[in-house]
């Protein structure tokens, strides 16, 4: 089956636009035909009263035997095209009418009293005829109900029928060229307010490796249209961050694997050069061992990284307490802290939901960068506690050499080391490893420091977080 197009948003538009106006036009249509209709038929019912009462006046004036001048009178009265007039005597009889009188005498309504004039028409069709008239009666100055004389008056609506139809024409010509104006209008409109999300097609098109300086808030925009204006921005300013960041992390991952390799092809071209001894053999396979081991803690701590970015790691919340978790670091470490001299203390508790095991892991890497930078005769303290809005804040603070202010903003970067000569065997994503945990747990991590007074690491985790 072949797939029916979309239509696109500017014919869209373009239909409920046309579609409102032609609703809109063809009420107001109606409401006008309407309006003019009535004051029309107003029109004529006056015309038609106003004859009734200038047949009343000039009756009024003569004297009812003279019959015989009842043609004058009418002919006097009513001169008027369309307007047709009957008298009747008593019984019924017709005394006089105006020629060509179509209406029978028993078409036309009751009349009413002389003292009064009629107030609503009827409406008479001749038979086998289109055309339509409006009938009145009403008693003459010398009638009564028993025995006096009646007019009738009869006025032929052709003229005002042929009025309604003009108007009617110019309505439905008004209506058609408003919609198809509506069409046109608003399709040109449409299509040109659009050209902003063309615009922003072509940028996002333009979005390559070698090119992140597009940005469409520097440029006027619709205030419909700038939100999604900032979002595009921002994201373009996120996939720059994200590539420079991927671009870094790729030298310094060549870096970094290129110092143990190269180490390990030295090694082994210097002893295949001669002839060895099985002991010398042996001092080279234990010397590549310690580079085997810091590859190996490398890929393990990247594939960590890139499981955790992707939250592909299996998280196990649990209700645990922070005072619980120093004493497992802190028995953890002890052996070493002795030998280093550090002493290890905890103050505090706090309850929180974590992941034991990942928390354990952040922990185990702040007190392990602790040991490695704190001198001998100085203490590492592990803090609970909780922040003013509700977190959990963890804290490892040493009071070992300090950072400097410039190193601050990238020591979670990756394979950063703000003194590699002194590293002890790391390799820089410890603390780019604390950073995701914090980041799984909905929280983060800073650092503050001075040099010569210690540095302090907080975590700052939500005692209920999002386990999704």
């Amino acid at each position: 089956m072949r797939d029916v197009r979309p239509w696109s948003i500017a014919a869209r538009l373009t239909i409920i636009f046309a579609v409102s106006i032609a609703l809109i036009q063809l009420g107001a249509s109606f409401f006008l035909y309407w309006s003019l209709k009535q004051d029309i038929l107003e029109q004529d019912r006056a015309t038609l009263v106003e004859d009734l009462r200038e047949v009343r006046l000039i009756m009024a004036g003569d004297k009812p035997a003279q019959t015989a001048s009842f043609r004058r009178w009418v002919s006097h009265v009513l001169p008027r095209e369309g307007v047709y007039v009957r008298i009747l005597g008593a019984g019924g009889k017709a005394l006089s009418e105006t020629p060509g009188m179509p209406v029978p005498a028993a078409a036309f309504p009751e009349a009413v009293e002389f003292s009064n004039l009629p107030r609503e028409p009827v409406r008479w069709r001749e038979p086998g005829n289109s055309r339509e008239l409006m009938l009145m009666a009403a008693y003459a100055p010398s009638g009564n109900a028993d025995n006096g004389q009646v007019i009738q008056a009869a006025l032929n609506l052709d003229a005002s029928e042929r009025e309604f139809t003009a108007y009617r024409n110019k309505l439905a010509g008004v209506w058609l060229g408003a919609v198809l104006a509506a069409i046109a209008v608003g399709y040109v409109g449409i299509r040109r307010g659009l050209s902003e999300v063309r615009r922003i097609a072509l940028a996002a098109g333009r979005i390559n490796a070698a090119h992140f300086d597009e940005r469409l808030g520097d440029h006027p925009m619709p205030a419909e249209l700038r939100e999604l204006a900032d979002a595009f921005d921002a994201m373009v300013r996120r996939l720059r961050d994200s590539f420079e960041q991927l671009s870094r992390f790729s030298d310094d991952l060549a870096h970094e694997f290129r110092t143990p390799l190269n180490n390990l092809i030295g090694a082994a071209s210097v002893m295949l050069g001669r002839a060895r001894t099985a002991e010398e053999y042996r001092e080279l396979v234990e010397r590549s061992m310690d580079e085997y081991q810091a590859l190996s803690r490398m890929i393990e701590a990247m594939l960590f990284l890139a499981r955790t970015e992707n939250r592909q790691i299996k998280r196990q919340f649990q209700q645990i307490s922070a005072a619980s978790e120093f004493e497992k670091i802190i028995a953890f470490f002890e052996a070493f802290a002795d030998e280093r001299g550090v002493a290890l203390s905890q103050q505090g508790d706090v309850e929180l939901v974590a992941d034991p095991a990942l928390l354990r892991r952040a922990l185990s890497n702040l007190v392990a960068n602790a040991l490695r930078h704190t001198a001998k005769g100085q203490s590492i303290v592990l803090k609970a506690g909780k922040t003013a809005d509700g977190q959990a804040m963890l804290q490892v603070a040493d009071g070992g050499e300090g950072i400097a202010e410039k190193h601050l903003p990238h020591l979670f970067d990756r394979f950063y080391q703000v003194d590699s000569s002194r590293s002890e065997g790391g390799i820089g994503l410890g603390l780019a490893i604390v950073e995701s945990i914090a980041a799984l747990h909905d929280g983060s991590i800073a650092v503050s420091s001075r040099p010569g007074l210690g540095t302090t690491f907080t975590l700052r985790l939500p005692c209920r977080p999002d386990a999704g």
